[in-house]
This record gives C-alpha cells, sequence and structure tokens, in this order.
C-alpha cells in the first residue's frame, strides 16, 4: 500500500514496515524511522478518502493512503470531474459586445474570459462554462446582440 503526504511525498507500507513503533498510546506513537525518531499524534481519520491529518514532531500533515486499486484509478483519470465539452457560445442577455477577447483557433478551458457585455451601462464578462477550441465568431465589436444569440461556435 502507498501512502502519499501533503499531495508531495509518496512511500510505500514495505518502506514503512522497517520502522519501528517504540511507544503507541492511543492516537500518540513514538516511531523510530531510518535511525531518526518520530513523535506522531493523530489528529482524525477521514475513512471515506483513506486520509489520516497528523502531527509530525509539531508539524501537520495529511497521509492519503492508497492501495493498488486506488493507483489503477488514479493512473486511468477516473477520478477526475468530467470536462465539458462546448458547442457554441451563447449571449446570457442582450447587450452590445464591448470586446471580444478571443480569435477563431483559441483553446479556451472553464473560466476563461470571453466577451465583454455591456447591458444597462454595466459591462459583463461572458466566461467560458467548458473546454473547445473556437472555430467561428458569429459577432463583431460594436454589435448588438439578443439574449440566447450565438456569439461563438466551437
Amino acid at each position: 500500500m502507498k501512502y502519499t503526504i501533503n499531495d508531495k511525498i509518496e512511500f510505500d507500507s514495505k518502506e514503512l514496515a522497517k520502522g519501528t513503533v517504540l511507544e503507541s498510546d492511543g492516537n500518540n506513537h513514538r516511531f523510530l524511522y531510518k535511525e531518526k525518531l518520530y513523535n506522531i499524534k493523530v489528529l482524525n481519520y477521514d475513512q471515506e478518502n483513506k486520509e489520516y491529518k497528523l502531527v509530525v514532531d509539531g508539524y501537520t500533515l495529511k497521509v492519503k493512503q492508497s492501495n493498488e486499486l486506488d493507483q489503477l484509478i488514479h493512473q486511468l483519470g477516473f477520478n477526475k470531474p468530467p470536462v465539458k465539452s462546448l458547442k457554441e457560445v451563447n449571449a446570457p442577455m442582450p447587450g452590445l459586445v464591448k470586446d471580444i477577447l478571443i480569435e477563431v483557433g483559441s483553446e479556451i478551458k472553464e473560466g476563461d474570459n470571453l466577451f465583454v457585455l455591456e447591458a444597462m451601462k454595466m459591462e459583463n464578462i461572458i466566461k467560458s462554462s467548458g473546454v473547445g477550441i473556437i472555430s467561428e465568431l458569429k459577432v463583431m465589436k460594436g454589435e448588438k446582440v439578443e439574449k440566447g444569440q450565438i456569439l461563438a461556435k466551437l
């Protein structure tokens, strides 16, 4: 089994087995590992996420436990949220296109700024709600648009 500390340090349970627990008092442990003594306190354990919160020699750490199945799921990318692919960007309100922040061929991702629309004397930034590559711009700067009008195709 592998353990990951703060998403950076990984160690194997076989490696950890080389260490020795010298004293154990509930959630407090004295641990000898590679000729160095560590004071470890278990603050809590999240069983659903297989995550420990520890204090090791005064430093608070999160340790995530993972077995072979967890590692395979991570390698295959099944633990990542699905990516929303866009086909078009529509105007959320009627207004005037004040600025176009993209061009044909631009690769966009969720949250990217795409257009600036002026509606009721307020400028509104239209952001991407997914990913894609701009294939066609359907409006020009200074053009009036209606709610739901296609601004760009992906």
